[in-house]
């Protein structure tokens, strides 16, 4: 079961270009559509959740799929499988940058456009399946609209919260069209997932050595910085100030480049 996730994530991990946002577009396609992992509802659900946590957006749902299949062994193999091919790649740019001209980023760029369909074809496949109901197209509408005419991290943060409100207030409404299960189940908190959070963040702002030194921004941003990866480029670049600004933007440009 592992070795069946590793491989799926690695094959889309080596195929996804276009950034987070098309990346949850080739997760619906793939694990939803074609292998029936996940049904619309759940991966909604685990999309909102994401969208609710700082950090990449993608990789948390990469890893919440594993974790859906196999557990938390499952999650750790989607994540790794998913990271490995971009990974390899970028290392192997840093290592030899000096080899490659611009045509190699032009074919790249290239073959990220066939990204923009898939964006769009998830959009409205996922519009479809979730908004069912008068009350979710009204939701949906005036979150778009709030979005576009005012393009802030709070505006985002407030859309989630006033979404849950919704949901919780009004449950009479019957926003999800799918009956809700009842679980039997307490849900129990990962105490040692959260202490482990908290002892990471709190030595992070403690300078002990060099290694921690390097580590601390970075962790920073992944743990306290929300929406996606354009917010979180002027946090790192304040970070590392070693980095001169050509550094970094050639750096974000071979992100771009390449898929995962």
């Amino acid at each position: 079961m592992l070795i069946a996730i590793f491989r799926q994530f690695f094959l889309l991990g080596c195929m996804s270009f276009g950034g987070p946002a098309a990346h949850l577009g080739y997760f619906k396609r793939h694990f939803v559509d074609t292998l029936n992992w996940l049904t619309n509802t759940r991966y909604a659900q685990l999309i909102s959740l994401s969208q609710a946590l700082p950090g990449p957006g993608s990789s948390q749902v990469s890893f919440a799929i594993g974790v859906e299949r196999a557990g938390v062994l499952g999650g750790i193999a989607a994540f790794i499988g998913f990271t490995l091919p971009s990974f390899l790649i970028m290392l192997l740019l840093a290592i030899s940058a000096h080899q490659f001209d611009a045509v190699y980023f032009a074919i790249i760029a290239g073959l990220k456009l066939f990204a923009v369909v898939i964006v769009a074809d998830a959009t409205l496949s996922m519009a479809k399946s979730f908004c069912t109901s008068a009350a979710l197209k009204l939701l949906a509408v005036l979150s778009t609209l709030a979005l576009i005419l005012f393009p802030l991290l709070g505006t985002q943060i407030a859309i989630l919260i006033t979404a849950a409100a919704v949901g919780a207030i009004w449950p009479l409404l019957k926003l999800n069209p799918e009956p809700a299960q009842q679980s039997k189940s307490k849900s129990n908190i990962n105490w040692l997932a959260l202490g482990l959070f908290t002892l990471l963040l709190a030595l992070s702002f403690i300078p002990l050595t060099t290694e921690l030194a390097l580590f601390a921004p970075f962790y920073q941003a992944g743990a306290m910085v929300f929406g996606g990866g354009h917010v979180v480029l002027p946090v790192l670049q304040a970070s590392v100030p070693a980095l001169s600004s050509d550094q970094f933007l050639s750096a974000y440009a071979s992100a771009q480049a390449v898929p995962g």
